[in-house]
């Protein structure tokens, strides 16, 4: 069946970040025409530990379900077992990184049984009974580093934490299958988030004890050196400073590179004009 809104796509995406964040997938299986999708949405928005749950701990994909015949991406539905009626949206499918079923809820399991609101905070806790298990910083940087040393390669090491929007159109790229492909000829790419994972802050000041947080991006050798350290602004970019801070990281990834070609990097330097396109559009900075 055609997928006009690529569901799957985004589905795809989505566990690929989720991946690099250590996060899960949340689906929320909706329509416009809905009401309850609207009153949902909205209850959400003015809950700041719904909407902390959703922008820390999970990656959020809608799924358009068509009309009131339910005729799009039922296929999808089948898949991930997510079983509803048109009167019972929206409904909600929790997925581990790797894409395998966790969950599945109606929204209907989250209203008062007497006046039929959604009942926030029993959502709330549904949500942090999916949470993925933390990680600790150290261990992720030790597996890594030794992964590289097994496959000659370089530590691409990020920084980041969810309130940090500067890093989040890096972090798109990043993600990007094509793009991985080429960046881990040279790299292995890991991002540790400094929030959410167990001594994440304390790991970042050990590799660079002088500098302010911000969205980091450095180039650890098999020893633990960091060679390169490339931070991104905090200020809100414009076209002409992004493009710049793009050019500066595609220098000094060409400085410590041994398996990357000219070609390699330009090809990733092109790669980025789409993203910062569409990350334009959406609102980002």
């Amino acid at each position: 069946m055609a997928e006009p809104f690529g569901a799957r796509a985004d589905i795809a995406a989505a566990l690929a970040r989720a991946s690099a964040e250590n996060r899960r997938v949340l689906l929320i299986w909706s329509a416009t025409w809905s009401s309850g999708c609207t009153t949902f949405d909205k209850r959400c928005g003015l809950n700041f530990h719904a909407n902390y749950e959703r922008m820390y701990e999970y990656e959020v994909v809608r799924v358009d379900v068509g009309t009131r015949k339910l005729d799009q991406n039922a296929d999808l539905a089948n898949y991930y077992g997510a079983e509803f009626e048109a009167g019972s949206l929206p409904h909600l499918t929790v997925l581990d990184e790797n894409g395998k079923l966790l969950a599945n809820r109606p929204s209907r399991a989250f209203r008062d049984a007497k006046s039929h609101a959604y009942d926030i905070p029993s959502l709330v806790e549904f949500l942090r009974s999916q949470h993925a298990p933390l990680r600790k910083a150290e261990e992720v940087f030790a597996a890594t580093m030794a992964q590289a040393k097994a496959t000659d390669r370089r530590v691409l090491l990020t920084f980041g934490a969810p309130w940090e929007f500067e890093g989040d159109r890096f972090d798109d790229w990043l993600a990007a299958p094509h793009v991985r492909s080429v960046l881990e000829k040279e790299f292995v790419i890991r991002k540790v988030d400094v929030d959410r994972t167990l001594g994440g802050r304390e790991l970042w000041a050990r590799l660079c004890p002088k500098d302010d947080f911000a969205p980091r991006f450095g180039a650890v050798d098999t020893t633990g050196v960091l060679q390169m350290n490339f931070v991104r602004s905090r200020a809100r970019n414009t076209g002409a400073q992004q493009k710049s801070e793009d050019a500066a990281f595609m220098e000094l990834l060409a400085r410590v590179s041994k398996s990357l070609t000219p070609a390699d990097i330009e090809w990733l330097r092109q790669s980025l004009v789409p993203v910062w396109e569409r990350w334009q559009r959406r609102g980002g900075h």
